[in-house]
Parts: structure tokens; C-alpha cells; sequence
């Protein structure tokens, strides 16, 4: 949400708005080359009543186009809530402080430098692992893990044998 900045004359204020991008290693990235965070201000009412008294005095073509941002705010605020369950599909997992993507093989650290990658053999043997595991235990792989396997799968970098993944 918006941080409220300063108040501006006629009862509007001044807005910023501060956005993070990291790339599935947890590296910043940015649209500008920036430090991977993109920054923004604008100018709106600053409190609901004088937002209702600005909507009040508008024309009905001005009032059109004020409800139609408020359908596009509605919208990208509903795609918003919907986007973590898109996101978390990832194949990259934690291990001793390292991100691991068992997709490309790419073993990244904390600062998101790359530190080595992995063979797909290493890979293939990771992801069946976790899901042996995961059967002993009695419970369900992680959805990292899940994730892995279908796009090794999805590559054709692997096959299916047996339940396992192997290597063509």
C-alpha cells in the first residue's frame, strides 16, 4: 500500500510507492539497473472524505473514468492476491544457507551469487531422493520438490522409469 508522504494544498496528498523485484535465485533485480528496488509517487485526496467531495463534483464523463480506474485497482488488487500461489511454484530450495534450483542446477548464496551447478545426474538423484523420502515418512514431498520433477520431466532432460526419474 502507498505511503502517505505530505499533505498538498486542497486537502490532496502526496503518495510513494516502493517496489522489490528478486529474481528465483533471491537476487535484486531491476527494470533500471537499479538495486532491484523501482520507486514512484503521486498525487491523490488525502483523506476518503475529500475523495468522496472530488467524486461528487465530477461530470459523467469524469465519473465514468473514475470508476473505471476503480475497476482496474479492483482488478490488479484481486490478480495481487492470486499472484503468491503462481510464485511459490518454484524448484529452488534451502539447504545450509545456499538456494538450490533442482531445475537448472544453478546453487546460488545468500547474495545470490552463483556458486556452482549441479549435473542433472546430481539432480535426478536429489529429486527421487526427496520423494523416497518423503514415502518413508508417510507424508507428502515438498511442492519445490514436485515442481522440480515436472519441469525435468517437462525439459525431457528426464524420463520416467518405474516411478523415478532418470536420466535419457
Amino acid at each position: 500500500m502507498a505511503e502517505k508522504v505530505k499533505d498538498l494544498p486542497g486537502g490532496m496528498a502526496e503518495y510513494q510507492v516502493t517496489v522489490s523485484y528478486k529474481d528465483e535465485a533471491g537476487k535484486q533485480q531491476s527494470k533500471t539497473g537499479g538495486n532491484g528496488k523501482e520507486g514512484g509517487t503521486f498525487v491523490a485526496p488525502g483523506a476518503w472524505g475529500i475523495f468522496k467531495a472530488f467524486i461528487a463534483k465530477l461530470d459523467d464523463k469524469a465519473t465514468e473514468a473514475a470508476y473505471d480506474f476503480f475497476l482496474y485497482a479492483t482488478d490488479l488488487k484481486q490478480r495481487a492476491m492470486l499472484r503468491p500461489a503462481v510464485a511459490a511454484e518454484t524448484p529452488v530450495v534451502m539447504r545450509d544457507g545456499l538456494k538450490i534450483n533442482l531445475a537448472t542446477g544453478e546453487i546460488h548464496d545468500k547474495d545470490g551469487a552463483l556458486k556452482r551447478t549441479l549435473t542433472l545426474a546430481q539432480r535426478t538423484k536429489a529429486v527421487n531422493g526427496a520423494f523416497e523420502e518423503a514415502s518413508a515418512m508417510g507424508t507428502e514431498p515438498s511442492s519445490r520438490v514436485v515442481t522440480a520433477r515436472r519441469m525435468l520431466l517437462e525439459s525431457g532432460a528426464v524420463v520416467e522409469k518405474n516411478g523415478e526419474l532418470a536420466t535419457k
